[in-house]
């Protein structure tokens, strides 16, 4: 009796079941092609084997629906290291990522290391994770029906959602398997620490596999991750998931087309493109499977079909974000969004001309501006800061950076702190009023060009700040009319119904001339994704209220009000030419001017002239949120 076969030109030993068989086809045959090894088509023919023989058999409870999408997707991760699969809703690109995360696991238990990164656990749970715990368990009960175990153990209780394999020595591992991180932008200091100096398992042939589910709302850290240290790793892949939104953000920048022209040098029409990284493919709802294929209705109910698409548009309109990502799965071209920015205007505001120098440096003047949490609705304090002055002959205004302030401050982590000055016991605010004025100090900026986002209850802030420092920090109010002031929105002049509308808009011009440089692209992503309102009435302009686009987007634009408190600033000390400024500069002048030179009382709003000593007040002990 033969203790051998060969297969393939490889001698395998009598009793190997076909599927190790193929797994060691898929994973381990690392021969050349010339000697017997695989080519990229037989590496996708002993992955279609492996998942077969997994799932699409006899006993199976969960089966893998093949169809011209799945096999796309699935071919490309088999194919390329790094994969962008930007599709409509339901075309099944978590149920992919979850297959391939098993296989490759599977075919290398003790080398592989499948990470899945999303928004939240509970999102992940809801997607990706879902899928993952679906395959596990129709597999595991049918193989512990036929006397066989899996290398490993799900654990999914509270937040803990991950596959523990076991190593070399029969040991549980959380460094092999497949796991869930957290990443989005309010996680993304904890992501980036998880990711940062991530290596394989089995040092020197280990396997490190990254999913990137909903990348458009995970933070920027799991991109760098992905480009930059866990690219070391030898052995690593990358697939990226999302429905299309920003160019400008984590998915889009990871499925920017190689070609010159970048987004500009594809259309609606291609499928599939080349990438700085490796591939993308998109999925269009209009090419669904379930309409394509013949009795697509009854094999694929839970894809897109006509009532979908007809649903969208009757809710979205062709000429909505909303339509491009979750129908057409594509960015949206500029201009075809009901967005207040489109990134295509903000693009040569991202940062300052090579080489770039004031005209006359010595008479530069630093501005900064604070967006605090408790004012409509915002979660952090963005504090904002630059530099104006006269650039090839034009007031322009260079910003210098953001920092998130009080980040991780509770009332807990500041118990038994006391105020080194007056004694006074820490809040969060005081802790925030101390790190704004020292900033400022820092940077030689005097309150006169400093403005705090007076909205609701920010006033109060304000003169605390008044109390704690000195007078002559700018309020500015989102809320309530706008002033005397007529913005170029885009040609043309237009009113604004609010205060807030006004603010969003006014810098619109002056970006237009190239007066605003070195906008983050945090700041632009934030701009990009407040819409205008649907109460626009008397052809004046609304904008979308901002607890309306937390609900659609996860996320509050604390940068982008910071930016246009900047904005502000500059304006009301007459450092951007705006024409319409000039009408109010005056005025705003002898405002201030009353302001500084009074004894002023925050709380009764009193004026003595000719007192330029303002008395301290007392903190209060509230908190920001």
């Amino acid at each position: 009796m033969a203790r051998t076969f060969v297969k393939w030109g490889f001698k395998f030993p009598a009793g190997i079941s076909e599927l190790e068989i193929w797994l060691w086809r898929y994973a381990h045959d690392k021969r050349p092609v010339d000697q017997g090894g695989p080519d990229l088509e037989d590496l996708w023919e002993a992955f279609r084997h492996c998942v077969d023989i997994l799932w699409n058999c006899k006993g199976s409870t969960r089966r893998v629906i093949w169809n011209a999408w799945t096999e796309k997707m699935l071919k490309a991760m088999v194919e390329h290291r790094y994969v962008g699969l930007a599709g409509c809703a339901s075309s099944g690109k978590s149920d992919a990522a979850a297959v391939f995360s098993l296989v490759e696991w599977l075919a290398a238990p003790t080398e592989t290391l499948c990470l899945i990164t999303s928004t939240t656990i509970d999102g992940a749970k809801k997607r990706v994770w879902k899928s993952v715990t679906e395959l596990w368990n129709s597999l595991e009960a049918r193989w512990k029906h036929e006397g066989k175990s899996l290398p490993g153990k799900m654990l999914a209780s509270g937040n803990n959602a991950q596959i523990k394999g076991i190593d070399i020595n029969g040991q549980f591992s959380a460094a092999l398997g497949v796991c869930i991180v957290a990443a989005d932008t309010s996680a993304d200091q904890a992501a980036s620490k998880k990711l940062k100096g991530l290596k394989a398992p089995a040092e020197g042939r280990g396997r490190l596999r990254l999913i990137a589910d909903e990348m458009p709302d995970l933070g920027r850290s799991v991109y760098v991750a992905a480009v930059g240290n866990l690219n070391a790793n030898p052995d690593f892949k990358c697939i990226a998931l999302g429905n299309p939104r920003l160019k400008m953000d984590p998915f889009g920048e990871f499925c920017t087309p190689k070609a010159t022209g970048g987004y500009r040098s594809i259309t609606v029409l291609d499928e599939e493109w080349e990438t700085n990284l490796g591939v993308c493919i998109r999925f269009d709802a209009v090419n669904s499977p379930r309409m394509t294929e013949e009795d697509g209705d009854r094999k694929y109910p839970w894809m897109p079909d006509r009532n979908y698409i007809n649903q969208i548009k009757g809710q979205f309109t062709e000429e909505s974000a909303e339509w491009w990502s979750q129908v057409k799965g594509m960015w949206p071209p500029d201009g075809m969004s009901n967005s207040i920015w489109s990134e295509g205007e903000l693009q040569a505001a991202k940062a300052a001309p090579e080489g770039f120098e004031w005209d006359n440096p010595t008479s530069v003047k630093r501005i900064s501006g604070l967006d605090i949490p408790y004012t409509s609705g915002g979660d952090r304090a963005i504090y904002i800061w630059g530099e104006c002055g006269l650039y090839k002959q034009k007031r322009t205004l260079l910003i210098l950076g953001f920092k998130i302030l009080s980040e991780g401050i509770t009332e807990e982590t500041i118990s038994g702190l006391k105020d080194e000055d007056t004694g006074e016991s820490m809040t969060s605010n005081l802790i925030l009023i101390n790190q704004f004025k020292a900033l400022n100090q820092e940077l030689d900026i005097s309150p006169r060009y400093t403005g705090i986002d007076t909205t609701s209850g920010g006033k109060i802030f304000g003169d605390w700040v008044t109390s704690a420092w000195k007078p002559g920090c700018r309020y500015i109010n989102f809320g309530g009319k706008p002033v005397e002031r007529i913005t170029a929105f885009d040609e043309d002049e237009k009113q604004y119904g609010n205060r807030v509308a006004q603010l969003w808009c006014q810098p619109k011009p002056l970006v237009r001339e190239g007066q605003v440089l070195g906008i983050p692209r945090e700041v632009v992503m934030e701009l990009c994704q407040r819409k205008f309102s649907d109460k626009q009435t008397s052809g004046k302009v609304y904008i979308e209220k901002k607890d309306d686009m937390k609900k659609r987007t996860g996320q509050s634009p604390d940068l982008a009000d910071a930016f246009c408190i900047l904005i502000e600033v500059a304006i009301l000390n007459n450092l951007l030419d705006i024409e319409e400024v000039k009408k109010v500069e005056k005025e705003e002048l002898n405002n201030w001017r009353r302001f500084v030179l009074g004894d002023y009382n925050p709380l009764s709003g009193d004026h003595v002239l000719g007192n330029p000593s303002p008395k301290r007040l007392p903190f209060k002990k509230t908190t920001l949120r």
